[in-house]
């Protein structure tokens, strides 16, 4: 008996490290940010880094200066659980919807629970914006751009990064560019647009603490 409670506590630490594994992958050349675990995250062009906040912060967002509206914003909330911390929550804002992906794969859209919901669920029946239930995960799907919960503590966003190469779009946040370059100097830039000195943890905090959702914090 002791022996099956080491072998699920060992499972239980691969999971929250690791998160459970994708069944739908990204479509075809789009890339792939990743935030899991207590957490440590891998920005679209594939730098990594470990940063444990109890906030909510912006994953990514269109920040095309030219845009009044943001074609989408993704942001993912911090809970710290003993000397760590993990994604909780994520909140998406797209098609004029807010959607709250929560613990336990509950969902709301625009602060109501959706009870019971019947997948693939059509938030507004007009297939801009679709959330499926594949494995472990809740998948949402709107135009260039994926959102993959597995509500607990591993999220991906997937986007389709045509947008950027052709200098429509401007990605910012605590994922990065999506330009190419995987550098801590390209991606880890602040709210401000200034880019971190270098890729030690104080400074890695400075840039997330820039991407902080105004009164999102929770005192520890």
């Amino acid at each position: 008996m002791q022996h099956l409670s080491v072998i699920f506590v060992v499972v239980s630490i691969l999971y929250l490290v690791e998160g459970a594994k994708r069944t739908v992958p990204p479509p075809t050349g789009w890339k792939t940010c990743i935030a899991k675990g207590d957490p440590h995250y891998t920005t679209f062009d594939g730098y990594e880094f470990e940063f444990s906040g109890h906030c909510s912060y912006v994953l990514t967002s269109d920040c095309t200066s030219h845009r009044t509206n943001k074609r989408f914003v993704v942001k993912a909330t911090n809970m710290v659980l003993g000397k760590t911390a993990r994604v909780i929550q994520v909140n998406v804002e797209v098609a004029g919807y807010n959607i709250e992906l929560c613990e336990g794969k509950t969902m709301k859209v625009d602060g109501v629970l959706i009870e019971n919901p019947y997948f693939p669920y059509d938030v507004n029946q007009g297939h801009e914006v679709i959330i499926h239930l594949e494995g472990e995960y809740l998948i949402l799907m709107a135009d260039g751009i994926h959102v993959h919960w597995d509500g607990a503590w591993h999220v991906e966003v997937d986007i389709d990064p045509e947008p950027i190469h052709k200098g429509i779009e401007t990605l910012c946040g605590m994922c990065g560019n999506a330009n190419g370059i995987n550098a801590y100097y390209d991606d880890l830039v602040t709210y401000a647009g200034l880019t971190i000195k270098d890729d030690s943890p104080i400074e890695i905090a400075r840039f997330a603490d820039s991407w902080v959702v105004p009164k999102s914090c929770v005192s520890i």
